[in-house]
């Protein structure tokens, strides 16, 4: 078995943070426009590996991770002015940041399903209230109440749909990630258990009584 040292964990979290971040700021561009009346919201699927990310490195890869991606967009595509960065940062950890704290403690298909269900949850919490105070007022000046909630309906159904496609994107790629990344890095030895040992080794019999 594989262990993964400090040295390979420092290296696992780099490597793995800046794929993450390249992956997140090129899906970013497969923009799908949503028609009238919110034609001012666009689905795109970037933050799967900000998830991804939070899965397999941690809340505060994370956080890194989304901060990194919006920091490229601005500097590359924004037409806000910074503002929809600011808010897609502060709407995508929202819905990452329990889901990666709480998966460090409780791993397993239920647990995901359930950390996830608390992230749509948050996603359309905190999109309601960025778009509320923070991004129609600044575009739309005093008449940004009478707007937002003349498209409420519109942006909360937005928002449940785009959370749960994002999270069942996850769901079907986080485990074959873990997989792959023990692999080319190895197994943390918080992670090594007898189970996991003799899993291995029945593994290396199977292979021999083949050869």
């Amino acid at each position: 078995m594989k262990i993964l040292t400090k040295k390979r964990k420092i290296t696992k979290y780099i490597v793995m943070t800046a794929v993450f971040v390249a992956l997140g700021y090129i899906l970013s561009f497969l923009e799908i426009p949503m028609p009238a009346p919110i034609t001012f919201l666009k689905l795109d699927f970037s933050n799967v590996m900000t998830m991804l990310c939070g899965f397999t490195l941690g809340p505060v890869a994370m956080v890194v991770c989304e901060g990194l991606k919006q920091l490229l967009w601005f500097f590359t595509h924004t037409t806000t002015g910074g503002v929809g960065e600011i808010g897609n940062f502060i709407m995508t950890v929202s819905y990452a940041i329990i889901p990666s704290i709480m998966y460090r403690f409780k791993k397993g298909r239920k647990n995901v399903v359930q950390w996830l269900c608390v992230g749509c949850l948050m996603q359309v919490v905190s999109a309601l209230i960025v778009n509320r105070f923070i991004t129609f007022p600044l575009y739309m000046g005093e008449g940004a109440a009478a707007v937002f909630n003349s498209v409420l309906p519109y942006m909360i159904v937005f928002n449940i749909g785009k959370a749960l496609l994002v999270s069942a994107i996850t769901f079907f790629l986080y485990k074959s990630l873990s997989r792959s990344l023990k692999y080319i890095f190895g197994t943390e030895e918080s992670e090594i258990t007898e189970e996991n040992i003799i899993s291995e080794e029945e593994q290396g019999e199977n292979i021999d009584q083949k050869d």
